[in-house]
């Protein structure tokens, strides 16, 4: 027989589970992110994040991407500290993987998702995180319907 477990006791007992720490999760919704002009550029979403139970975080973000025909295209997980890059800044930050990638085969919009864990953070650290956008052609339209979701692990 399973136990009964009242909705506020839920988060006491998960707590108690993992050692008395319910793990932050943070989410940001983003309409759009201003199309880039370049080949490699950050897309300046500015979503900050300040680990602190854990040094590792995991990322995950969820996108809209319009897209001309046959262009290849790329969105790589990025953090660091300070500002945040604006909207066609130059690369900055740590770049963590491959993120989602794709080559588009017509002008429709694609869905595209992304999940990463980042280590080696500090604690009471604020990061922020964004996406450098590697395109196959000099201009692509905004991204849109962006949303990340952080959660230490």
């Amino acid at each position: 027989m399973i136990p009964f477990v009242a909705p506020n006791e839920v988060g006491q007992r998960f707590a108690q589970s993992i050692g008395g720490i319910v793990p932050q999760i943070s989410t940001t919704s983003i309409a759009s992110a201003a199309a880039v002009s370049a080949t490699t550029e950050m897309e300046g979403l500015g979503v900050y994040f300040t680990p602190l139970y854990s040094t590792r975080v995991k990322v995950f973000v969820t996108v809209t991407v319009a897209v001309v025909n046959g262009t290849v295209w790329q969105l790589v997980p990025s953090y660091g500290t300070g500002t945040a890059p604006t909207a066609s800044a130059a690369l900055a930050g740590t770049q963590v993987g491959y993120g989602a990638k794709a080559t588009s085969l017509t002008a429709a919009p694609m869905a595209a998702s992304t999940i990463t864990v980042m280590s080696g953070l500090t604690q009471g650290v604020q990061y922020w995180f964004d996406l450098e956008a590697i395109f196959s052609v000099s201009t692509m339209p905004a991204l849109s319907n962006i949303t990340v979701i952080i959660e230490e692990v």
